[in-house]
């Protein structure tokens, strides 16, 4: 098992649903990779063809049409690929023995309030789903958990159940702290307002709020960035990971999040701090109102498409929870997340279902019975360096079909350059292990001022593991360098003879971005 501590508390919300290609080098190195860019005659197109949310089974390859550029293109190949959960696929080994095939399940659990109810239905999970030969990456929060085997699935359970409830208080008793915070600013506020040294004092009653509302401004910019928040590059190179694992691949999302609190301009209070409100206050108050519906001009269909193409298939349970509270002036709000929004979509595009629940159990039984048909279907393009823009049409039919319109080679690559070009990114450079020293260099971070002097703030976590997967070293060093670029040099002249992975997470602390790398190592 290997267990790596996140820093701060960014992208609780997503899944902290996301692992880098180091993980597809060092935990799954065994499986097969697929080269992502290269020339081809054939394209296999995988399509998914449903009907009132449900899959369409049992389509022939004479029902489809397939159009490059407005051209019609001949089908070539055809293919049904039938998979569920709760089936059992068995294959024999070299002494004929039977075996099940292993599955890669990434569990991405985003927690606030981990109750009975959803420890009951991770249990179910443990019990009722998982067996030896699968696979294991979890996300609970800020921890990462993988597991290149469930051999000791007791153990497993007991480790993902501790990292749930203790991930879970940490998160509430911060959700509550901000909570508390408003309620109490509200609360002085009218009693501010109410006081008779504010009245006829209408220029210092409008400062008041003002001062009210950019604060609750940077309370709840704190409070999205922390638990609300979507990372695109983070989602790219979730899809990048994926594409390289050939296992039959599940991603099953537990999103729960709490509510925010918004004033209650129904309750007298909220009418008093309304009557105070100057042009100012009114636009920082609308600029958060619209902030919570944000998540609706996030670029989800652009994200889902990269999906539908890693074979791998998702699965959300929104998790719904909240804290009462404690002023009759403030309510909580609901919020159109980013996270929520894409979760659903790439959920409904690769076959997957979504379920609104606190019955975990139930969520689940739909879950693994729920099976995902896709239709692959195979073409040459006219231009073999080159794929066109597809039409995919059924004849006759008018089902609704999910596939990429736009079959390019590269294209997360791509993506993920664009993105980085555009963002500063922290970067690892000059990268190599040489008479048992590792040496880089970290460039691209943020700097801002810290008490009159200008400098970065970066975490750097290196890990080292044997040949058997064992950890080795893990080791956290928060650096705060002055200039633009800082360099790094660690000694490991313990290790002996044999072959290693080496592991360096380099986090910008200030604009909480990543990077990785990744060394197989040989010391003789």
């Amino acid at each position: 098992m290997f267990v790596h501590m996140g820093g701060g508390m960014k992208n609780i919300s997503v899944l902290l649903l996301i692992v880098f290609c180091v993980f597809s080098v060092g935990l799954f190195s065994q499986e097969k990779v697929i080269r992502e860019d290269m020339v081809v005659i054939n394209v296999e197109v995988p399509v998914r063809v449903m009907h009132k949310g449900k899959p369409v089974d049992n389509l022939k390859k004479s029902d489809f049409r397939l159009f490059e550029n407005g051209k019609v293109i001949d089908i070539n190949g055809f293919n049904i690929v039938r998979k569920k959960i709760s089936s059992q696929s068995i294959e024999l080994d070299s002494e004929r023995e039977q075996f099940y095939k292993p599955r890669l399940f990434v569990l991405a659990f985003s927690v606030t309030n981990f109750n009975r109810f959803y420890e009951k239905g991770v249990r179910y999970f443990f019990d009722n789903v998982l067996r030896e030969s699968d696979k294991l990456l979890v996300f609970v929060n800020n921890l990462t958990l993988t597991y290149n085997d469930l051999k000791d699935k007791r153990k497993t359970l007991e480790d993902i159940i501790l990292a749930l409830n203790k991930e879970g208080k940490i998160a509430r008793k911060n959700i509550r702290l901000a909570l508390m915070r408003t309620d109490s600013g509200v609360r002085n506020l009218v009693a501010k307002l109410k006081s008779p040294s504010k009245r006829g004092a209408r220029a210092v009653a409008e400062s008041e709020v003002l001062s009210f509302f950019m604060q609750y401004h940077a309370s709840w910019k704190m409070y999205k960035r922390s638990y609300l928040t979507m990372d695109i590059y983070t989602l790219y190179n979730f899809a990048a990971f994926l594409k390289r694992i050939t296992l039959e691949k599940w991603v099953i999302s537990f999103y729960q999040y709490e509510r925010f609190p918004v004033i209650n301009f129904d309750s007298s209070g909220g009418a008093l701090i309304a009557s105070y409100m100057g042009r100012e206050s009114r636009r920082i108050a609308g600029d958060v109102s619209r902030e919570f519906t944000a998540g609706r001009t996030f670029p989800y269909e652009e994200i889902s498409k990269m999906y539908y193409n890693l074979g791998a298939t998702f699965n959300l349970v929104v998790i719904p929870t909240r804290i009462e509270t404690d002023s009759e002036a403030t309510k909580t709000a609901n919020l159109s997340t980013a996270a929520e929004i894409t979760l659903r979509e790439i959920a409904k595009r690769t076959g997957g279902s979504v379920s609104f629940s606190t019955d975990l159990t139930k969520s689940l039984e739909k879950i693994i019975e729920k099976e995902d048909i896709t239709y692959l279907l195979t073409y040459a393009p006219e231009d073999s360096s080159r794929r066109g823009k597809l039409k995919i049409k059924l004849k006759g039919m008018s089902y609704k079909l999910l596939y990429d319109n736009n079959q390019r080679a590269g294209f997360i690559k791509r993506k993920m350059r664009k993105y980085t070009a555009k963002e500063k990114m922290v970067k690892i450079e000059d990268l190599q292990f040489l008479d048992k020293k590792l040496f880089f260099k970290m460039i691209n971070f943020k700097q801002a001022k810290q008490k009159k002097i200008k400098s970065g703030k970066i975490q750097v976590n290196i890990i080292v593991k044997g040949d058997m997967g064992e950890i080795l070293f893990d080791e956290n060093k928060i650096l705060s360098p002055g200039k633009k670029a800082t360099e790094m040099s660690v000694s490991f002249d313990w290790l002996k003879q044999g072959k290693y992975d080496l592991i360096i997470d380099v986090r910008d602390m200030l604009t909480n971005y990543k990077a990785f790398e990744y060394l197989k190592i040989e010391v003789k």
